[in-house]
């Protein structure tokens, strides 16, 4: 078990600014009492990270990169293509952290901008992490339609209203029923289903179920949407294949090609600017 040095945390906190608050003049920064950080060499794909009530952080199998995104994204960890430079085992390496903050007069769970500076302070002295935060252009993709005439494709129609009515509380939901307003459904192996979605909410899908990389909707399109839209999930970079869909050979095309044909829509290659939290220096902690 370690104290948490307080000139680090106030340091580090001082240089990151932007990504959470700062302390009033002469405001000692919020700290973890204890700490124990131990290497995780399990090899799960399961991961956790959070604060509880109380004051309390436990991270699982977490790679550092992971945790310095927990602790600089507001209101919720930073994707982690927003986390940039370091050494290569600060994706290779895997912890868990036990932490325990000092009494709080009102401790909120989830990532409060104390909750993250306190953890910022932990990865300063545990993890001898130096970073910065900065606005840097990154690869993404932007949503447009795909057609000159602008036409849409026979599986995307407009939705004036939601026509998926919604279900009794407590009552599960059929595999054949239509998905929620503003929601969507996974057909295994290949199908999703979406209802009432807006373009914006669409990219946002896109994005975090289909590409590696961000996606921002240029379509100029206004309004709701329902489509229907198969490809071949385990052709989408950085996703896992499907068991389901490992056990006979996909007929699915590619997410970019299926866009194009089924939606009208494509994904062209742009680069647009983010704000990054960018990797100076860390070290492997001492387990404890």
């Amino acid at each position: 078990m370690r104290r948490v040095a307080a000139l680090l945390a106030t340091a580090l906190a001082t240089g990151a600014a932007s990504a959470g608050a700062q302390n009033a003049p002469g405001e000692r920064a919020p700290e973890f009492e204890v700490t124990s950080v131990k290497t995780n060499q399990s090899g799960a794909g399961q991961r956790s990270v959070g604060f509880q009530p109380g004051g309390r952080f436990v991270a699982r199998n977490m790679t550092l990169r992971g945790l310095v995104a927990a602790a600089y994204g507001a209101p919720q960890p930073l994707p982690l293509y927003r986390v940039l430079g370091g050494p290569g085992w600060v994706d290779a390496d895997r912890f868990d952290i036990d932490a325990m903050a000092a009494p709080d007069p009102s401790p909120q769970a989830g990532w409060t901008p104390r909750n993250q500076q306190t953890l910022r302070g932990l990865l300063a002295s545990r993890f001898g992490l130096k970073a910065h935060q900065e606005r840097q252009p990154l690869p993404s993709y932007a949503l447009v339609l795909a057609r000159e005439d602008g036409r849409l494709g026979a599986r995307l129609t407009a939705s004036p209203a939601c026509n998926a009515p919604a279900a009794a509380p407590g009552t599960p939901r059929s595999p054949s029923a239509p998905p929620p307003c503003g929601g969507f459904g996974f057909t295994p192996p290949e199908r999703v289903t979406a209802r009432h979605l807006t373009m914006d909410e669409t990219a946002r899908f896109l994005m975090l179920n289909a590409v590696d990389r961000p996606v921002l909707n240029r379509t100029n399109l206004a309004g709701h949407f329902n489509w229907d839209l198969e490809f071949a999930r385990e052709l989408a970079p950085g996703r896992p294949a499907d068991p389901a869909a490992a056990a006979a050979p996909s007929q699915a095309t590619s997410i970019f090609t299926a866009l194009q044909e089924q939606l009208g829509l494509k994904l062209d290659p742009i680069r647009s600017p983010f704000d990054v939290v960018v990797i100076d220096a860390a070290s492997r902690p001492d387990p404890d």
